[in-house]
């Protein structure tokens, strides 16, 4: 009896270890199974996060072509437009220029002269000719006399600026003593050499097609703000952050605010740029230097600081558009012009009562009495 009991207690050990050797092969086969599953899951995920970063990549390069292809809100001639009504000033609204499509020149109503220029923000030349002539170039948008177009242009990235020292006109009068004073107030320190580094010239252009896509009626305050900052600005220009609050002071809303932090038009700085090196439909065929100044459709080659000698450029191509006739004809002569009466109000003005006509002239020298 013994013996078969401690027979039968062997059977049941080698039963249970047999068992026990089947639960371990199916628990590493398990094991196995999933640690081959985590391996396909690892693959795959990494296959599907690189996927999803060069989608995200590509999405980014098509939309900063896009942009750039595109180019900003009321920009489609690659510049910004603005004009007056007799009292107001106010921007020029138009489409963004479309893909493939080459830039639209902005056509002014009849006897309005176009003034068009083409500005760096880095150049000291481009800060003079603005800081002298601003006023005047305003008054005559004000009046309704001429249209201003801006075209920001990025030229002077790495290259060496002669930074001459930018003057500040002292009155705005018309008297020849004070415009003599005007242009002895110009500073006498000697020029320096800047060797620029970075892009602010790109970032400078692109915040001013920012300002006029999200708030136009101010690019010609931000236009101003960015001129008035280049006798101060360093090798390296305005950081971003900068260039984003100088907006801001000017005035310009948070959606420019934040363009002009994304750099949204920086890729169509670049490429306006590249487009007025190539073609410009005014009377110079490319644009390559800054400052660039259409005055009818002719550039400006006088002296940029000489506030007499470009407005006498402005009133000799406002004449020649007014009455091409007679280009002497000026601004104030056309004025003059449309505040005489006219010829029947002016006779009845000169005959006072009272006084004989022809007719009663006549009747007179027949022996009748004049009648009144």
């Amino acid at each position: 009896m013994s013996h078969a009991r401690s027979a039968k207690a062997k059977a049941a050990r080698k039963q249970r270890l047999a068992i026990d050797r089947q639960l371990a092969e199916i628990e590493r086969a398990r094991r196995a199974r999933r640690a081959r599953l985590r391996r396909i899951g690892l693959r795959a995920g990494a296959v599907v996060g690189c996927a999803a970063l060069v989608g995200a990549v590509v999405v980014t390069a098509q939309s900063r072509a896009r942009a750039a292809a595109i180019g900003p809100a009321n920009m489609v001639s690659d510049g910004v437009v603005v004009s007056g009504d007799g009292s107001t000033l106010s921007t020029v609204r138009t489409a963004a220029l479309e893909p493939d499509d080459v830039p639209s020149p902005y056509v002014t109503d009849p006897g309005v002269l176009p003034v068009v220029a083409f500005v760096d923000y880095r150049d000291p030349m481009a800060a003079t000719w603005w800081s002298m002539n601003r006023e005047q170039v305003t008054e005559w948008v004000t009046d309704g006399n001429a249209t201003f177009e801006i075209r920001p242009l990025a030229l002077l990235d790495g290259t060496d600026v002669l930074a001459t020292p930018v003057p500040t006109p002292t009155s705005t009068a018309g008297s020849v003593d004070q415009a003599a004073d005007t242009r002895s107030a110009q500073p006498t320190d000697g020029p320096t050499t800047i060797a620029t580094t970075g892009d602010y010239s790109v970032r400078a252009a692109g915040a001013l097609a920012c300002v006029a896509e999200h708030s136009p009626d101010l690019v010609l305050a931000t236009h101003t703000a960015l001129l008035d900052e280049v006798p101060t600005l360093p090798a390296d220009g305005l950081s971003t952050d900068e260039l984003a609050s100088l907006v801001s002071r000017a005035g310009a809303g948070d959606a420019a605010v934040q363009c002009v932090r994304h750099g949204d038009h920086t890729d169509w700085a670049r490429a306006a740029t590249e487009r007025a090196a190539g073609y410009v439909p005014f009377g110079v065929a490319t644009v390559t230097t800054s400052p660039v100044i259409i005055v009818g459709g002719q550039p400006y080659r006088g002296d940029l600081a000489d506030t007499d000698a470009f407005a006498r450029a402005f009133t000799d191509a406002f004449g020649a558009l007014v009455d091409p006739d007679d280009p002497t004809r000026t601004m104030a002569d056309r004025e003059a012009a449309e505040a005489e009466p006219t010829p029947t109000s002016t006779a009845a003005a000169e005959e006072p009562a009272g006084t004989s006509s022809d007719e009663d002239v006549e009747a007179s020298d027949d022996g009748e009495a004049p009648t009144s």
